[in-house]
């Protein structure tokens, strides 16, 4: 049994802070590179440098990715197209998440290099990078990069392209971080994939340091002690963040929301996920959502509608719903609104009686933070604050039999922040961890 965990996991994010506080072969030197000429598209603003990346998608295969070059209409020697190929390959290559295996040019290839005039539209876009390059989807081929034949190429516009592109067909979308390789412009200073790109190519094939700003994603086992579940969220909770886990969009799995939870103008994201708990894609930064003036949540209403707030400080709010593709869309009529995080406004008057969020409590006083059948007998079990100690809370499963007021002693867990949602459907719940320190 899985109730709507998504229902609790705000309780728990505010009660607990919720994030408050035969590959490639080695090319030879390339030597004399110079400036590409880019087409001109006009400067580019970034907001904000966060989130570090984006997620498109996740190759099934990433260790066999087997590719070839197409020397079609290429306006360099043939030799030097393969070679820059070849070194951007690499770099991400030496990270451990992907492996490239050339093969002949007649064989089947997932990938293919290649070359195209500036317009043309029989390309199903994986993501769209101006007249210089392109990642895409073709026929039978998996995915193909496309570069612009008018353009001016030597051998460092051609890396720096073909670094950014292999970028997209391994999952990664532009990242607002201007010094990073998955930002959404060229520029022939990016030759070396940052922390920001590797965070987002190890949030999808796993690897990579822990940090604070990470998010953990886990199961249970039939105490409710957490065991790893799929790669984390690497870098996505910088100390001003909030985050919840919830249905934005209303198919069923879960979602993590991140936002500013400092009363500065920023974004937000939203992470989705596939089986296993693995993510799926990210959704955003959808901009300007918090705001300098008020203070913003994000949970669901008593009749399940995933619902965005921007409260005041004299009580008076802004209510926003989700559509279908989890984006914040319109406000909400106004009327009665009650969340189940707590905040309420009963009369409808637009003034919230309850502005800050309540959790539930057991008989005993307990705070309980998530409502979830870890141990699978068919009955909700409870995770209650018990502590607190350095900064992070110390938090007890409650195992109920079916009991409200059962207490069997499930797994005590150390972390400073737990979120407890159903990411993938299964029916199971998972567990998404900041500051995750130790259990019993």
């Amino acid at each position: 049994m899985l109730t709507r965990l998504g229902v609790l996991a705000v309780l728990a994010c505010s009660l607990i802070g919720c994030g408050e506080n035969g590959g490639a072969s080695a090319p030879p030197s390339t030597g004399g590179d110079s400036t590409p000429s880019w087409p001109s598209e006009g400067p580019r603003a970034v907001s904000a440098a966060w989130p570090p990346f984006t997620v498109m998608g996740r190759r099934a295969h990433p260790g066999n990715l087997k590719w070839r070059i197409d020397p079609a209409d290429c306006p360099v020697a043939p030799e030097r197209f393969r070679e820059a190929a070849i070194r951007a390959m690499n770099r991400w290559q030496d990270t451990g998440a992907a492996r490239f295996i050339e093969v002949e040019p007649a064989r089947q290839a997932d990938l293919v290099f290649s070359w195209h005039g500036g317009e043309h539209d029989e390309c199903r876009f994986i993501e769209w990078d101006g007249g210089v390059a392109h990642a895409a989807g073709e026929g039978p081929v998996l995915a193909v990069i496309h570069f612009n034949k008018d353009a001016d190429w030597d051998r460092r516009s051609l890396f720096c392209a073909a670094l950014h592109e292999i970028g997209h067909i391994l999952g990664l979308g532009h990242s607002p971080v201007a010094h990073a390789v998955m930002y959404g412009g060229y520029d022939e200073t990016h030759v070396a994939l940052t922390e920001h790109d590797l965070a987002g190519l190890h949030t999808i094939y796993g690897g990579g340091e822990d940090a604070e700003n990470d998010l953990a994603i886990v199961h249970f086992d039939a105490d409710g002690t957490p065991k790893t579940a799929a790669p984390a969220l690497r870098r996505v909770l910088p100390a001003d963040c909030r985050f919840t886990v919830l249905d934005a969009n209303g198919d069923g799995n879960d979602d993590v929301m991140v936002w500013r939870g400092d009363r500065k103008l920023g974004p937000m994201m939203r992470y989705s996920f596939m089986i296993n708990a693995r993510i799926e894609k990210s959704t955003g930064p959808f901009v300007g959502i918090t705001r300098p003036d008020r203070d913003t949540w994000v949970a669901e209403a008593q009749n399940g509608d995933t619902v965005l707030l921007d409260v005041r400080d004299d009580g008076r709010y802004v209510a926003s719903g989700f559509n279908d593709a989890g984006i914040p869309g319109e406000p909400l009529p106004k009327g009665p609104l009650v969340l189940r995080n707590g905040l309420a406004d009963r009369d409808g008057d637009g003034v919230l009686e309850q502005r800050t969020p309540l959790s539930p409590c057991t008989a005993s006083g307990q705070k309980i933070v998530a409502s979830a059948d870890v141990d699978g007998d068919g009955h909700e079990d409870r995770l209650v604050v018990s502590d607190s100690v350095r900064g992070s809370f110390i938090m007890k499963w409650l195992l109920t039999a079916g009991d409200p007021n059962g207490a069997a002693a499930g797994a005590t867990i150390t972390a400073k922040s737990l979120c407890v949602g159903d990411l993938d459907g299964d029916g199971r719940p998972e567990g998404v961890v900041q500051g995750l320190v130790k259990t019993r």
